[in-house]
């Protein structure tokens, strides 16, 4: 098989492998797409580097009092619910702050604090209560350790 199978291919699963059949000559494998070009590993990682690229714009072009303030209400909420909170949690804490902001400061927050290991995801998820998102569904965050340090 030539290529590398991608990891998260949902035609294939990973393997690489479309469908095998036996002959007499032995084994005959399909090959999937996935492992004839690198065009989805090369999109997911322009996906996620575009979307860092997204949060540091968002962070680097908010005001500085505005972005501290929301990031010491972050603390608090990690503090006072460390085990489950939501972004809907910290939309109501910083609803004034956040008209200030751009629309997409909320997950850059979120993401800024996860990638300094404040937060991790519990793997869960619950539908946002805020009009804006129409009940969507939105990670549920938690504390590493279950405390803020």
């Amino acid at each position: 098989m030539s290529g590398i199978a991608n990891k998260s291919c949902g035609i294939c699963g990973g393997d690489g492998i479309l469908s095998q059949s036996h002959s007499d000559e032995g084994w005959d494998y399909e090959e999937c797409p996935c492992t004839k070009c690198e065009t989805i590993e090369a999109m997911e990682s322009s996906g996620y580097d575009l979307k860092e690229e997204g949060c540091r714009q968002v962070m680097d072009n908010t005001d500085t009092i505005v972005k501290e303030k929301i990031f010491k209400e972050l603390d608090a909420l990690i503090e006072l619910q460390p085990y489950a909170f939501t972004t809907d949690d910290l939309h109501r804490r910083c609803s004034k702050l956040l008209k200030e902001a751009h629309s997409n400061f909320v997950g850059s927050t979120i993401s800024s604090a996860r990638k300094r290991g404040l937060i991790e995801w519990t793997g869960r998820v619950a539908n946002s209560a805020r009009p804006q998102r129409r009940g969507g569904m939105i990670k549920i965050w938690r504390a590493i350790n279950g405390k803020a340090d």
